[in-house]
C-alpha cells in the first residue's frame, strides 16, 4: 500500500515541479549552510588533530594564571618554577619559552615582529618540536650564541621589502642581530613572522629579568602517561608555592586538554552559527505548510472523489504527508550537494593561503542524519495540512469548485 501511496505522491509532486521546487528553497538554504558548517568543522578539527599528533601528544605546558593567557603576559614563571618542574616526579626534561614583539628595522623598512626566546640546553630539541619549529637554511641556536637569530620562513621571504637571508643584519631592541638559520613553514603567523633568539637575550630584551619567563614546556619520562606526569607538576607547584587544590595562580596542560579545549570552542561556535542557519529550515518549513495548504485547496475535489471510491482518512494523509517528506527531502538533496561543494571550495581556497593542509571529512553519519532531518520537517510541516485534507468530508469536497 504504501509503495503505490508514494508513487502517487511523486507522482503530484512531478505534475507540480515549479512550485515544489520553489518550496524547497528554504530548505536547500538551510540544509546548505548547516553541511557546510559542519563538514568545515569536521575539516578544521581533523586538521588540529594530526597537527597535535605531528608534534607529539607528551608535551606538557606550564603557564602563569588561568588558561594560556601565560603565553602571552610577561613573567609570572621564573627559573625556581623551572627547577620544582624538572625535579617533579616522571619529568624527563622542561625548558623556558619567552614571547613578546618588538620593532625590527631591515635595510631602512620598519616591521613589527614577534620575538621568541628558546632554550640552548638539552632540552632545545624537544622544546622546538613540540612549537613546530624546525631550521630549514643554516644552523641552530647555540648556548655562545647573543646577537645571533633565527627568523620564521614567512619573515625571510615577504615580510619586508627585501629578503632577508643567512648573514642579513635586522636591528632590534637596540642591536644589531645576525640571522644563522631560517625556519621551515609552519603555516601559524606568529612564528612564520618571528625572530627567534635565545631565551636570555630576549629577556634582555623586553628588560624582563633573568630568570623570567612567559612559560614551560615539560616532556615526561619514557613510557609515562603526559596526564600522570602533568597532575605530578600541578602537585609540586602547589607544594612549593603553599596553595590548596583549586587555588592555583598557574595552568599545567597535556595536548590532549589544548586538543580538548579547542574542540570544545569550535563546537560551540558551531552551534550557535548552526542555530542561526537553522532559521532557513524554519522559513523553508513555513513555506512547505503554506504550499500543502494550497494543495490541499486545489485538490479538494480530488480528495473528495478519493474517499467516495473507498480511501481511508489514513490513506488520505500518508499521501499528503509524504509529498510534503518528499520536498523536504528533495531541499536536503540539493542542500548537502551545495554545502559539500560549498566546503570543498573554502578548503580550497585555505589551502591556497595557509601552509597547513586542510582536508576534506565527509561522514555517513552526516549525509544520512541531513536527509533524515530534512524528510522529518517536511513531514512535520506537511502534517497540519494532511490533516484537513484527511478530515474533509466527500459530499462536500464533491460540491468545491
Amino acid at each position: 500500500m504504501y509503495s503505490e501511496l508514494t508513487r502517487l505522491s511523486v507522482r503530484n509532486i512531478r505534475n507540480q515541479s515549479a512550485r515544489s521546487w520553489l518550496t524547497a528553497i528554504g530548505v536547500v538554504i538551510g540544509i546548505m549552510a548547516v553541511v557546510a558548517l559542519i563538514s568545515l568543522g569536521q575539516a578544521l578539527e581533523y586538521t588540529v588533530e594530526r597537527e597535535f599528533e605531528d608534534l607529539g601528544t607528551e608535551t606538557i605546558f606550564i603557564t602563569e594564571g588561568e588558561g594560556l593567557q601565560g603565553f602571552f603576559v610577561a613573567g609570572g614563571l621564573d627559573n625556581h618554577d623551572l627547577e620544582v618542574i624538572r625535579n617533579a616526579r616522571g619529568v624527563d626534561t622542561a625548558g623556558p619559552g619567552y614571547y613578546g614583539s618588538t620593532t625590527a628595522t631591515f635595510q631602512g623598512q620598519n616591521e613589527r615582529v614577534p620575538v621568541i626566546g628558546i632554550p640552548t640546553d638539552e632540552s632545545q630539541t624537544r622544546f622546538m618540536s613540540s612549537q613546530a619549529m624546525a631550521v630549514d637554511t643554516g644552523r641552530n641556536l647555540r648556548d655562545t650564541d647573543q646577537n645571533n637569530i633565527l627568523v620564521g620562513g614567512n619573515l625571510a621571504d615577504d615580510y619586508f621589502d627585501s629578503s632577508v637571508s643567512l648573514r642579513s643584519q635586522i636591528r632590534a631592541g637596540g642591536a644589531d642581530l645576525r640571522v644563522v638559520g631560517i625556519m621551515e613553514m609552519t603555516g601559524d603567523p606568529e612564528f612564520d613572522n618571528a625572530i627567534v633568539m635565545p631565551i636570555d637575550r630576549a629577556r634582555d630584551l623586553f628588560e624582563g629579568g633573568e630568570e623570567v619567563t612567559n612559560y614551560i614546556v615539560a616532556f615526561p619520562q619514557q613510557g609515562l602517561e603526559p596526564r600522570d606526569v602533568a597532575d605530578n607538576i600541578e602537585e609540586a607547584m602547589r607544594r612549593d608555592r603553599g596553595q590548596a587544590p583549586g587555588d592555583e595562580d598557574f595552568t599545567v596542560s597535556t595536548s590532549d586538554d589544548l586538543l580538548e579545549t579547542f574542540s570544545n570552542v569550535i563546537g560551540s561556535v558551531q552551534a550557535v552559527v548552526i542555530g542561526l542557519a537553522s532559521i532557513s529550515l524554519l522559513v523553508g518549513g513555513i513555506g512547505i505548510m503554506n504550499t500543502m495548504y494550497m494543495s490541499v485547496t486545489e485538490r479538494t475535489q480530488e480528495i473528495g472523489v478519493m474517499k467516495a471510491i473507498g480511501a481511508q482518512k489514513k490513506q488520505i494523509k500518508t499521501i499528503f504527508l509524504l509529498e510534503s517528506g518528499l520536498i523536504g527531502l528533495l531541499g536536503g538533496i540539493v542542500g548537502i550537494i551545495l554545502g559539500l561543494g560549498i566546503s570543498e571550495l573554502a578548503i580550497y581556497i585555505i589551502n591556497f593561503y595557509v601552509d597547513i593542509e586542510f582536508v576534506s571529512t565527509y561522514s555517513i553519519t552526516l549525509i544520512t542524519g541531513v536527509l533524515t532531518f530534512s524528510f522529518l520537517i517536511g513531514m512535520l510541516s506537511g502534517y497540519l495540512p494532511a490533516r484537513q485534507a484527511a478530515e474533509l468530508e466527500p459530499v462536500e469536497a464533491l460540491r468545491e469548485e
